[in-house]
């Protein structure tokens, strides 16, 4: 468990896998993220994934809890994603995690840390 976390990106996850690529732990994985009540949360798949299909993908997001947003990108693949990544992950970080900075860079040098100082000190 990592207390300091601010937000988390889950990019072409691999659901009908996880079982051998996590060594059998894949189940206590995906129940450590049902279990991220509050913390925002970024899940990003193409519809040509072959490690993962939409409706496998649309049942692990239906068993998170908010805030979360899930993006489809019609036609890609999993190996294709990547050139989604960098519009998907500033959008995210700048409408869910950002705080009111005015741009990428000023939170990257400032507002992540800012983030997490607030959400360990809210920890019981």
């Amino acid at each position: 468990e990592i207390p300091e976390t601010v937000g988390f990106a889950v990019i072409g996850p691999p659901i009908q896998y996880a079982w051998a690529l996590y060594l059998f732990n894949g189940a206590t994985l995906l129940q450590k993220a049902a279990q991220s009540e509050g913390i925002p949360k970024l899940l990003l798949l193409g519809t040509e994934d072959a490690f993962c299909s939409v409706p496998a993908f649309q049942s692990f997001v239906d068993t998170l809890p908010e805030p979360k947003q899930a993006i489809v990108k019609d036609g890609v693949d999993h190996f294709s994603l990547y050139v989604h990544m960098p519009q998907a992950l500033t959008d995210w970080i700048m409408s869910s995690l950002a705080n009111g900075s005015s741009d990428l860079q000023a939170f990257a040098r400032s507002g992540a840390s800012k983030t997490a100082s607030c959400a360990a000190a809210e920890m019981p």
